[in-house]
C-alpha cells in the first residue's frame, strides 16, 4: 500500500497513465475525480475506486485543498483479494484496521 499526504494548495492533476495491475484508491478526506474512459467521474470523499489493469486514467482534485488531505493506494495482481476491508466510517481508527 502507498500512503500520500497533500498539503493545502491548488488542485493536483496527474497526467494520463496506466498500471499493469488493479489499482484500489481511497480518498478519505476530500472528493476527487478521474478522467476515465472518455468521461470525468467525480468520486465522493470516503469512496473506494478500482481502476482496471491497462486502463488509461487521469486523477485530479475537484478543487483547491484548504486542509491537508490524504490518499491511500493499493495495487493488486490477479482477480482475487485475500482480505475484505472493514466497513468504513468517519472514525480515524478505521485506517489502522487495514494494516
Amino acid at each position: 500500500m502507498e500512503w500520500y499526504r497533500y498539503p493545502p494548495g491548488p488542485p493536483v492533476v496527474l497526467p494520463s497513465h496506466t498500471h499493469d495491475e488493479y489499482q484500489l484508491n481511497l480518498n478519505p478526506d476530500l472528493p476527487g475525480s478521474y478522467r476515465y474512459r472518455g468521461a470525468l467521474h467525480v468520486v465522493p470523499a470516503g469512496s473506494i475506486t478500482v481502476i482496471m489493469p491497462g486502463e488509461a486514467h487521469s486523477p485530479r482534485d475537484c478543487g483547491a485543498r484548504e486542509d491537508t488531505s490524504s490518499h491511500l493506494t493499493s495495487r493488486q495482481h490477479g482477480t482475487t483479494c485475500t482480505a475484505t476491508p472493514p466497513r468504513m466510517s468517519h472514525s480515524p481508527n478505521w485506517l489502522a484496521s487495514l494494516s
